[in-house]
């Protein structure tokens, strides 16, 4: 299932709005890509500070999401 950057800030910050409208259980195969990777690194620095984006990719490791490429050809 494709996440979008929402989905993954619900899942990961336990203070989310989103949070009691996501469950982790029901998401099989989740993949973001490049792309919200960039802006979930953006939004997490101007939100949580520069410490929490450090440890935010790690999360994203732990829960195994798969990161797709962009390839130029999709642009």
């Amino acid at each position: 299932m494709y996440l979008d950057t929402d989905i993954i800030l619900a899942i990961i910050e336990k203070d989310d709005w989103l949070k009691p409208f996501v469950n982790w259980k029901k998401i099989s195969n989740p993949v973001i890509s490049a792309a919200v990777l960039i802006e979930l690194d953006l939004v997490v620095n101007r939100e949580y500070g520069k410490e929490k984006t450090k440890n935010f990719l790690n999360d994203i490791k732990k829960l195994k999401i798969k990161i797709e490429r962009i390839d130029p050809k999709d642009l």
